[in-house]
């Protein structure tokens, strides 16, 4: 099925297990990390020294909080991890420190982060860097964290600059917090370049990659980021009234798998919907009866009766009819991938609440950007042809895709229409290259295959 030379991966034209190229669709990032292990087992991809390129509005680059909890999957060789969840996730601790954890592995070692023009139209940016640990003093017991020391390239003297050393304290809202290189124990180097899509297209070389060492990775957001906070406020739910929904859902409500978070999401829709309808001549007895009727089911069963008169009470007094419309239209998950919160290390939260994601308007590390049909469809076009020159160097066998609905980055409206981009941007360029195509979708994945319908 697979030839191999070495360490060495090549994909075999003519396989049997669907296609030579796997196609992977997760919906939160980090969710990646356990296709990516499978992967090694299956002959996609070597166990060390890959190159991550990475297609996306952000980096993804934050080092682990934990390292300690990380500790024992470093004990471990690459080729094993796959077999025993309880290895992986210390390895998917956030959405923006899967990358940094696969490095500590050594299952990376050169990231080509590739940004998209919309952020940036000229940005060449090269780093040697290494990943380890130091101690975390904004931790009363002084535990391990990650750090990571990096280099820059100097264009104007063509040298690298001095080392530069820190890590993110989660205790003060990932303040970056500078720290010696002596403090810094070095685990694993990495190199790390960063382009905007057009300077890529100018500097990329073909055959400056290594046959079997490649992971082509897709973050949605990519074509486009909006705040679904904020989103919401625009449709006539007060921000208030948001955290406080935010707040009360998750005492009430409880779903132990996917089908139950998709159905719960309906549930509480049709909930919305029939109070909206009959908001004008509602009573608190009717809407406890409307909230009880579609989602008692659903329910935690700890101190329901206390949480359920919270939630109802604050129904009755704070929302009106817009409220309800709006309320009704929205959509509902759960804050974390549920595969997350098997492992009580990760400390990932079951609340199910208004699935608008992490960007509240007062958050200023992300830039917002919502293009038309036909600039998604340039934007497919333009990745389509940097596929083209990664295809023309080599022919990686393991492609991912994160939809990052869950985390509210990419536009929810035009979600469907962006991953088909994506899609037909890859399946255009394997078809240059003869190559097919396996595509897997992760069973985490919220509101199913489809996405945001």
């Amino acid at each position: 099925m697979y030839s191999t030379v070495g360490r060495e991966v090549f994909c075999n034209v003519k396989m049997s297990d669907g296609g030579n190229v796997r196609v992977v669709i997760v919906d939160q990032h980090h969710e990646v990390i356990p296709h990516w292990y499978q992967a090694i087992n299956d002959g996609k991809i070597s166990s060390n020294k890959n190159t991550l390129i990475h297609f996306d509005a952000h980096s993804d680059m934050a080092t682990p909080e934990n390292f300690e909890m990380l500790e024992e999957t470093l004990q471990h060789p690459n080729e094993k991890l796959h077999k025993n969840a309880s290895l992986l996730f210390p390895l998917m601790q956030a959405n923006d420190r899967f990358i940094t954890s696969a490095v500590l592995t050594g299952f990376v070692d050169r990231i080509i982060w590739v940004q998209p023009d919309w952020l940036s139209q000229d940005l060449a940016e090269i780093q040697v860097v290494y990943v380890g640990y130091t101690i975390n003093k904004h931790d009363p017991k002084e535990t391990k964290t990650s750090c990571m020391c990096n280099k820059d390239y100097r264009k104007s003297d063509k040298k690298f600059s001095k080392w530069l050393c820190f890590y993110l304290a989660a205790a003060v809202e990932n303040q970056t917090v500078f720290v010696s290189q002596d403090n810094c124990l070095k685990v694993q180097p990495m190199r790390f370049f960063m382009f905007s899509e057009t300077v890529f297209k100018q500097v990329f070389q073909v055959g400056s990659l290594k046959a079997g060492h490649v992971i082509i990775d897709i973050d949605e957001d990519y074509f486009g980021v909006e705040g679904g906070v904020q989103k919401m406020i625009d449709g006539g739910i007060p921000k208030e009234v948001i955290r406080n929904i935010d707040n009360l859902m998750p005492d009430l409500f409880c779903v132990n798998s996917i089908m139950a978070e998709q159905r719960l999401n309906k549930a509480v829709q049709t909930m919305f919907y029939e109070l909206y309808i009959s908001s004008e001549k509602s009573t608190l007895e009717h809407l406890k009866e409307t909230v009880m009727k579609h989602t008692q089911k659903y329910f935690c069963g700890r101190n329901d009766a206390l949480t359920f008169e919270r939630f109802t009470n604050y129904l009755q007094k704070h929302t009106n009819k817009e409220i309800l419309r709006t309320l009704a239209s929205t959509k509902y998950c759960l804050f974390e991938s549920l595969q997350l919160q098997v492992d009580k290390r990760l400390d990932a939260g079951h609340e199910f609440a208004l699935c608008h994601g992490t960007i509240y308007p007062e958050n200023t590390l992300n830039d917002l950007f919502t293009d038309s049909k036909n600039g998604i469809e340039t934007r497919r076009d333009n990745l389509s042809k940097m596929l083209d020159f990664i295809y023309a160097s080599t022919q990686p066998c393991l492609i991912t895709i994160a939809r990052s609905l869950r985390d509210g980055y990419v536009p929810r409206e035009q979600q469907r229409f962006i991953e088909r981009n994506v899609r037909k941007a890859v399946d255009q360029t394997l078809r240059k290259v003869k190559m097919t195509s396996q595509t897997i979708f992760d069973e985490n994945l919220v509101f199913g295959e489809k996405g945001w319908v």
